[in-house]
């Protein structure tokens, strides 16, 4: 009865744990077959990547790491990851998950999984030097995360994502 009553008066003389900051942002994605399309696995590093820097804007913070992560078909795991310059923009990190991809990537092997990781997070106040382009663009994929929020993810999409239209009456005769 005592350490009911205790419980329900919220007495305890359990240690109270301290608040800890997040210290990275990941998503990863396992297909639901192996792929070696590049198209396939350039869209998903993407889609990943936008999707890593939107929760970055929406949590206030930049990165200054990005690791990507691949895994084979026969289960073989590599990961790369590199130091940049503070950022929350989906164009310099997009650069960076493709440029990490390509050094990790062995032509024509079958991918079972991807993953994109932002780690090194500092507080978006942190950076106040941000030149006038980069502070447009941030405003820009801000307004982006909005219309995406409020819509739906699949309303704006960078132009290397989408498929073309296959038309008869195309203009272009293909």
């Amino acid at each position: 009865g005592k350490k009911l009553w205790e419980k329900a008066h919220g007495i305890s003389t359990s240690e109270v744990e301290g608040y800890s900051e997040q210290k990275s942002l990941s998503h990863e994605n396992t297909f639901d077959a192996d792929y070696a399309d590049m198209n396939v696995l350039q869209n998903e590093l993407v889609r990943l990547t936008e999707r890593n820097a939107h929760d970055l804007r929406q949590e206030e913070r930049l990165t200054g790491c990005v690791t990507v992560k691949v895994r084979y078909a026969d289960f073989t795991t590599v990961s790369k990851q590199e130091v940049i310059s503070y950022t929350a923009l989906d164009n310099v990190l997009l650069a960076k998950v493709k440029d990490l991809f390509s050094k990790l990537y062995k032509k024509g092997e079958k991918v079972r999984l991807l993953g994109v990781k932002f780690s090194h997070l500092v507080p978006m106040t942190l950076q106040m030097n941000l030149f006038d382009k980069e502070a447009e663009r941030l405003q820009l994929f801000k307004a982006i995360d909005h219309i995406k929020v409020q819509f739906g993810t699949d309303m704006i999409k960078k132009a290397s994502v989408t498929r073309p239209i296959k038309n008869k009456n195309n203009l272009f005769g293909k």
